[in-house]
């Protein structure tokens, strides 16, 4: 999973390039990380775009076998509470 945060409600057009960059990479199969290479080929891959907007998380698009979703914040901090304090 690759991300980009945003405040623009209308993300899908400003951040279109952004988008195709993210599948364009992880189309690849590999990413660099810390100085590493990991292979991610035969992993489910998603790009997230994570916005403020109070709503559901949902799929704003398919690119080949790469899901792109809007993830509000509120989502984060949901699993993020649910995983760390319990």
């Amino acid at each position: 999973m690759l991300y980009d945060c945003t405040l623009d409600p209308e993300f899908e057009a400003s951040k279109a390039i952004q988008i195709e960059n993210f599948c364009d990479q992880l189309k690849k199969g590999k990413i660099q990380y810390g100085g590493k290479e990991i292979n991610i080929r035969d992993l489910r891959k998603s790009v997230w775009i994570v916005t403020k907007r109070p709503s559901r998380e949902r799929t704003v698009r398919q690119i080949d076998d790469i899901l792109v979703k809007e993830v509000p914040i509120t989502k984060i901090i949901q699993l993020y509470r649910k995983t760390y304090q319990g």
